[in-house]
């Protein structure tokens, strides 16, 4: 359940009747929909499939490799599926059968068309075209095109960077060893969540977990959440500066800009 979870596919859960009495909370016997993706799955598939596809190539079977390795990857995600099914957590079908596979076979085609571009082939005089088409154009347009990439990219990873350090307050759990073995697990599995959240947070738009939540720099509404310490972080009720926290990414917008500048002015 955990691992389809992480590739996007939902889950209707029931309680046991006992169980939902014992909440004490208003229709928790009612089915709920759990769409939280562990995306470290999801990354992890990419790049494996990604490293399939490669190794593919490597091999010489250009057709037979990438199919084969896509078919047994369905024919595996088919029959965890199938034993995942059971009456008090459902997975979405159409998403269970479909999205797993499909994240491998991007990842796998993708890896394989650079091992082909590397290799020559057909992709490797595709990229040569577009190369050449982009060296025509003239060199101020280049020079404008280059820096504006490099800086968007260079801003959006210092962004991400600065999201990640404010997820170090974690280490300052003490949940004893071996309650930080299986919090640290369950939490890596979230991690690229929380780094895209907490960089959603930073630009202003915020983020929501569960139906009618909202968490962003003017204020805090949350309803029932995950038990994992690290939500604990989630500041609640009116922030502290409001958005005087946007400060930071315009910040790391401008210091790119003038660096890159730098390179366009002489």
């Amino acid at each position: 359940d955990i691992w389809l979870l992480g590739h996007g596919v939902h889950f209707g859960v029931t309680l046991d009747p006992a169980v939902a009495a014992a909440t004490g909370l208003a229709g928790a016997g009612d089915t709920f929909l759990l769409a939280l993706a562990p995306l470290a799955f999801t990354l992890l598939t990419f790049l494996l499939a990604a490293r399939v596809g490669r190794r593919t190539i490597e091999a010489g079977t250009r057709f037979i490799g990438p199919i084969s390795a896509i078919a047994a990857f369905a024919a595996l995600n088919f029959v965890i599926v199938i034993f995942a099914i059971i009456p008090a957590v459902s997975p979405t079908l159409w998403r269970a059968f479909l999205l797993p596979p499909v994240i491998f076979a991007l990842g796998l085609l993708i890896g394989a068309r650079g091992e082909i571009g590397r290799s020559g082939g057909s992709t490797e005089r595709f990229a040569k075209a577009i190369t050449g088409w982009a060296k025509g154009l003239p060199e101020h347009i280049q020079s404008v095109i280059v820096v504006g990439l490099r800086g968007a990219a260079g801003t959006l990873a210092s962004l991400a960077g600065v999201a990640a350090l404010a997820l170090s307050v974690y280490e300052a759990l003490q949940a004893g060893p071996g309650g930080s073995f299986v919090l640290t697990l369950a939490q890596i599995m979230l991690m690229p969540n929380f780094v895209i959240w907490a960089m959603s947070w930073l630009t202003g738009a915020g983020f929501a977990i569960g139906v009618g939540s909202s968490v962003s720099p003017i204020g805090t509404a949350l309803g029932p959440i995950p038990s994992l310490p690290i939500f604990g972080i989630i500041p609640t009720g009116e922030i502290i500066g409001g958005y005087l926290w946007l400060i930071i990414p315009v910040v790391i917008a401008l210091v790119w800009a003038i660096a890159m500048r730098r390179l366009l002015v002489k």
